[in-house]
């Protein structure tokens, strides 16, 4: 299993999110709209939130997926799309039935 360096965790932004909202519970503990309890609740809650997102990722490293695609830093190479002829973007990587049904002698 590949260890994170911290250069990695400080480009993370599940770690932004979490010390973002550690000082929000602190502030809110400070100028009194949060009790003691409430803010440890709250302390847990977002500690879990970052767990939950960092193993996640890992998951994704053992499934041979390497990084996340919203990482900057992304090794996984997309698979390669069909080309349309009407120039339009594949949906769900499968080109969109546009004929409808074919109705007898309609249709031909």
């Amino acid at each position: 299993m590949q260890q994170a360096s911290w250069i990695d965790v400080l480009h993370s932004r599940k770690f932004w999110a979490l010390i973002l909202a550690l000082l929000a519970i602190v502030a809110g503990f400070a100028t009194g709209q949060l009790d003691a309890w409430q803010a440890i609740q709250a302390a847990v809650a977002a500690l879990a939130a970052y767990s939950t997102g960092v193993a996640i990722e890992d998951a994704g490293f053992k499934a041979g997926q390497g990084r996340s695609a919203a990482s900057p830093s992304s090794n996984v190479i997309p698979p390669a799309q069909k080309e349309d002829p009407t120039g339009s973007p594949p949906i769900g990587g499968r080109q969109p039935n546009l004929s409808g049904p074919k109705i007898e002698g309609i249709d031909g």
